[in-house]
Formats: C-alpha cells, sequence, structure tokens
C-alpha cells in the first residue's frame, strides 16, 4: 500500500509518514518471520514478551495509518486532478487499519489466526514474505446471517462442476449451512469422456511414503517421464506439495528435452501462457493450477497428479477444521479429509477435457485409488473415462488417439464437420 502511495505521480506527501508506517510493520512482522515454518499459528510466533510488543506496534500502526488516511482525504480535497485516486488510497488505508485491529485484537472463538511463509521470485532471485491470515473454522454461521437469511424474494442458486461428492450434496451443504429445505439436482456431463480420456492408475506403484523418500520419488520421476515422451509433452503435473514438485522438478528438468515450466518460477498467468505457446511443454504446478485454469486443444493431452490431494494434516487451517468435525461427533478422515480430497481431485482431472473434441490422459500415481476401500469410491466418483492399469493399455489408447489425429489433420474439412460442436462455432 505505501509503494501504491509512493508511486502516485504529482503527488507531493511527506514521506517521513510512509517510512514511519514502513518501520513499525517490520516490528510487527518481525515475531512471525523467526518462526522458521511455511504455516503457523498466531500463539506460535507471539510466546512470551513478543505478544505484547506485536500489539504495541499495531497500535501505533493504526494510529499511523489513521493520520494517513486523513492526509490522503485532505489532500483530494485540494487536487481535482488526483481526487480519486486519493479517495481511493484512503479508503484503503481505513480497510488496512480495519483488518489489523482484528487480526492483533480482536477474540473469534469460530476463526484461526494464522501465518504462511510464501517464497517467490524476484528478478531471478529466491525471496520470501510472511501473510497473516484470518480464517474461517467454517463459513456456515456467515452465509446464514448474511445470505440465507437475507434472501426475501427470489432464489439462490448454487452451481459448479465439483460441488458434488461420493454422488451428493450432505458434504457441501454442512460446510455451507445451505437450509434443509433448497433443493438439488445432480447433472450429468456434455462430454463423452469414455471415447475422449483414459484413467492411468500404475499398478505396480506402491502406496506414497510419508514423507516421500528418494526411492519413491524415483519411481514418480520415471513413470512421468515415461508418460510424457508418449504424449511428447503437452502435459500438467500436479503436485500435492511444493517440496514433491521441486523434488521431480530436479530429477527431470535435465532428462527431458520440453519445455518445463514450473510455478514460482513466474506470475500463474504468464507461466499458462508460455506454456500454450511453447506447443509440448511441460508445467509443474501446485494449488493454483489444480482449478480454474483452461487450456484447450491439443496443447493439453495429458494431466499427472502426483497422488491423492488429501489436505496437509498439520496445516492450521485442517487442523482446525477437523478438531470441529470430531467435537461435533463425527469421523473426520470420512466426513472431511475423504470429501475435501474427492471435490480436490475432480478439479485436478477436469484440466484435461474443456470441450467436446479435446482427448487426452489423466494419470493419478497412487495405488490407494487400487488398493483402499475409500480409493474404489474415488474412482467410482470421477467422470467415467477408459480406466488403465498396466502401460500396455496407455500405449493403446494413446496409439489410438494419435490415428485419430491423423485422420483429422489429413482430412481437415471433412473431420472438422463430423466432431464440430455448434456451441463452440
Amino acid at each position: 500500500l505505501m509503494e501504491r502511495i509512493r508511486h502516485i505521480k504529482g503527488l507531493d506527501i511527506d514521506k517521513s509518514q510512509l517510512e514511519e508506517i514502513e518501520t513499525l510493520n517490520l516490528g510487527l512482522f518481525a515475531p512471525f518471520t523467526q518462526v522458521g515454518r511455511q504455516e503457523f499459528y498466531f500463539e506460535e510466533a507471539l510466546a512470551g514478551e513478543a505478544q505484547d510488543a506485536t500489539e504495541q506496534f499495531a497500535k501505533e500502526m493504526t494510529t499511523a495509518i489513521s493520520a494517513l488516511q486523513n492526509t490522503l482525504v485532505d489532500m483530494s480535497r485540494d487536487n481535482e486532478e488526483l481526487k480519486d485516486q486519493l479517495e481511493g488510497m484512503g479508503r484503503l488505508c481505513g480497510k488496512a487499519s480495519e483488518e489489523l485491529h482484528r487480526l492483533i485484537f480482536e477474540q473469534d472463538d469460530t476463526s484461526i489466526k494464522w501465518g504462511e511463509s510464501v517464497r517467490f521470485n524476484r528478478g531471478g532471485k529466491q525471496e520470501s514474505r510472511v501473510q497473516l491470515h484470518l480464517t474461517p473454522i467454517s463459513v456456515a454461521k456467515i452465509l446464514e446471517t448474511n445470505l440465507w437469511n437475507r434472501q426475501k424474494k427470489g432464489g439462490i442458486v448454487l452451481i459448479s462442476a465439483t460441488l458434488s461428492n461420493s454422488g451428493g450434496f450432505s458434504y457441501q451443504r454442512q460446510r455451507l449451512g445451505v437450509p434443509l429445505e433448497a433443493n438439488e439436482c445432480l447433472v450429468g456431463s456434455p462430454f463423452d469422456y469414455k471415447s475422449q480420456a483414459l484413467l492411468y492408475v500404475p499398478a505396480h506403484f506402491p502406496s506414497p511414503p510419508s514423507p516421500p523418500n528418494a526411492v519413491y520419488t524415483d519411481l514418480v520421476v520415471t513413470e512421468i517421464e515415461k508418460v510424457v515422451r508418449m504424449t511428447e509433452g503437452r502435459a500438467f503435473l500436479l503436485f500435492t506439495s511444493r517440496a514433491m514438485m521441486n523434488s521431480v522438478y530436479e530429477k527431470l528438468h535435465e532428462r527431458l528435452l520440453f519445455p518445463i515450466f514450473k510455478q514460482g518460477d513466474l506470475p500463474p498467468a504468464k507461466l499458462i501462457e508460455a506454456f500454450k505457446q511453447s506447443g509440448n511443454g511441460c508445467l509443474m504446478g501446485v494449488q493454483t493450477f489444480w482449478e480454474g485454469v483452461d487450456v484447450q486443444g491439443e496443447a493439453l493431452s495429458c494431466v499427472i497428479i502426483d497422488k491423492l490431494p488429501f489436505a496437509v494434516p498439520d496445516s492450521p487451517i485442517t487442523k482446525a477444521r477437523i478438531k470441529a468435525v470430531e467435537n461435533e461427533g463425527g469421523s473426520s478422515f470420512r466426513d472431511f479429509s475423504i470429501p475435501q480430497a474427492q471435490i480436490r481431485l475432480k478439479q485436478g482431472f477436469g484440466r484435461l477435457i474443456r470441450t467436446k473434441v479435446d482427448r487426452g490422459i489423466v494419470c493419478i500415481l497412487d495405488s490407494r485409488m487400487l488398493t483402499k476401500d475409500y480409493g474404489a469410491e474415488f474412482v467410482k466418483y470421477l467422470p467415467p473415462a477408459s480406466r488403465a492399469s498396466k502401460w500396455n493399455r496407455v500405449e493403446k489408447f494413446w496409439k489410438d488417439e494419435v490415428a485419430k489425429e491423423t485422420i483429422i489433420v489429413q482430412g481437415r474439412k471433412e473431420a472438422l464437420t463430423l466432431v464440430s460442436d455448434p456451441i463452440q462455432e
């Protein structure tokens, strides 16, 4: 916020005001930067005297931000050219002050306060910063107050490709506090997954160890290399942890001739653009690329997922939500972990088939889908693609797909007439 204010062209502001806030900001964040873990609860950082010091920094910072807000509002009255910009920055100062007060001073048993150390690339160098969060354990009460109970007339529609799990909506109803009288409807897909996609779960894989060891990582690398050599790149490699992604990247980027793009090296939008332009690249990502990414056509012919995306058990949010489920007499694994992972897996699978003419392979390197009782439930409620657990079946499917592509290229006009989608046209 201080940087944005500093770079307003034509603004003559006392820089000492901004410098004071930046100094207080460093003091406020000091204990959080020293925790040494990627995710942590506030109390882990604010033991002993750190709590009092942080509250003092927050109090002084709130006062300084409010003073800056008043300065910007006063300046906006005398500067017609910058009026809207200064008023906007003033509102952001007010919001920052309010959020800081909530984070440090307000007590809320229905939410958790936690921090996150985020690494990013700046000018070719890896840097880190800490983000502080206030996250509700459940949004049900919030939605009840602000949405369900305020609806006077008309209707509310919740719609998503991944709202359901295990063939129903009970998990989402509970999580969102959806009123009992709400109707529900589970609608099939317009895609012909049986002919468009193959789900490959290698039967020879062991269950993933926790944490992954070098032998298992080598198995993952070998299988990924085999698949993407066959598809000639054009793959999303989705991981459940940044550590595993980085380990695979270190071993894989020297063994493949295809361009490899890794989350963190560029902003997500630029990574997607570079992947599309490469024509045969492999994009490696964690959470960001499991959802909301749309790459259509031959640029993406394969999605590889390293394992079932169960939430990290020592994550502050996961811990708090598991505790809440168990306090209500539920099973944290059956009532929280499995539904979350099912929805996440559908989101990852959904990166592959985006139109009626997309084709390709989804490879999930987790044999628990074949060996565990709950694994069958994951398979059952994924899109109904063709299935394979042995490599020769994968090769046959891909050879058939290559043959189809050849026919389309050789007889392009006729073939496109046969497979075209009126909506796409």
